[in-house]
């Protein structure tokens, strides 16, 4: 049994020293997500698989949407470009993430067309696969603005969610 902390073991061998460190991490909880539902005007297109249907807001390119949270928590944002006929193979895109309307957080991904999804009410565009951003928001009121950029893609769906306290 090794105890907790941090602890360094020697293990030898007849021609060499072997050196190993050691220490407990818990392991994190899964959590519970609910989808959190926004108060703007975007239009909300249905994302469509096997057995399941989502809801994502649209926006264009470069369009912000901004909306606030009351911490602390944990956000979940899942982004999707959206491939016209004209776009083919793998897409990058950053999503930029601004905090109180000062810190900004840009992370960028890379694409490409999901073969499980497609929109029901919108058949001009492919869903890319989705890509997870995992935001901790601290105790308190908070403004969050999200944005693409950096893309061919015209549009693009986003989806959010709150951490279940």
């Amino acid at each position: 049994d090794v105890p907790k902390g941090k602890h360094t073991y020697r293990f030898y061998t007849k021609d060499a020293t072997i050196l190993a460190r050691f220490y407990h991490k818990p392991v994190p909880q899964k959590r519970d997500w609910k989808p959190i539902e926004l108060p703007v005007t975007n239009e909300q297109v249905y994302l469509v698989g096997k057995d399941t249907a989502y809801a994502y807001y649209m926006i264009d390119k470069d369009q912000r949407m901004t909306f606030e949270v009351t911490g602390p928590t944990q956000l979940k944002v899942m982004s999707r470009l959206n491939y016209d006929a004209d776009m083919v193979a793998k897409q990058s895109y950053t999503l930029v993430v601004k905090h109180n309307g000062t810190k900004e957080e840009q992370l960028s991904y890379s694409t490409s067309k999901s073969k499980k999804y497609v929109f029901t009410n919108n058949e001009n565009v492919t869903p890319s696969i989705a890509q997870k951003t995992l935001i901790s928001v601290p105790e308190g009121s908070h403004k969050y603005t999200v944005y693409i950029t950096g893309t061919l893609a015209k549009t693009a769906g986003l989806r959010f969610f709150e951490s279940e306290k």
